[in-house]
């Protein structure tokens, strides 16, 4: 869905319009993050949540300060498309890291209950 409404933005004529569809993107990224969360709560143990939940915000904050720059020199530097192929990276680097969260939350609960890990 997100990627739809970023697609609609080079169609977009005037200002207000352009900012219709940022409003509309920004308020699907927040189901993006709401949705998010409860996996956040469930990596974090009950004292851990807020420690947790400030780590994915500067994450957050990084993929979107440092995001544009690096998408910008690559296509500079290879052309319009290679700002799928970072995206793609971006997407698969995310991927491997949730991931080997997952594989540390299951081997962190083997240890809890002295099973063995998997």
């Amino acid at each position: 869905m997100l990627a739809f409404i970023a697609a609609l933005a080079p169609f977009v004529r005037t200002v207000v319009a352009l900012g219709a569809v940022f409003a509309l993107a920004g308020a699907v990224w927040a189901f993006v993050i709401a949705a998010a969360y409860p996996r956040v709560v469930q990596l974090g143990s009950a004292m851990g949540v807020g420690a947790i939940t400030g780590i994915m915000g500067v994450f957050s904050a990084l993929a979107t300060t440092i995001g544009p720059p690096v998408a910008g020199t690559a296509m500079d530097v290879f052309g319009a498309e290679a700002m799928f192929w970072v995206s793609a990276a971006a997407f698969l680097l995310a991927w491997v890291s949730l991931r080997k969260a997952g594989k540390i939350e299951r081997a962190a609960r083997a240890v809890d209950t002295g099973r063995l890990a998997v």
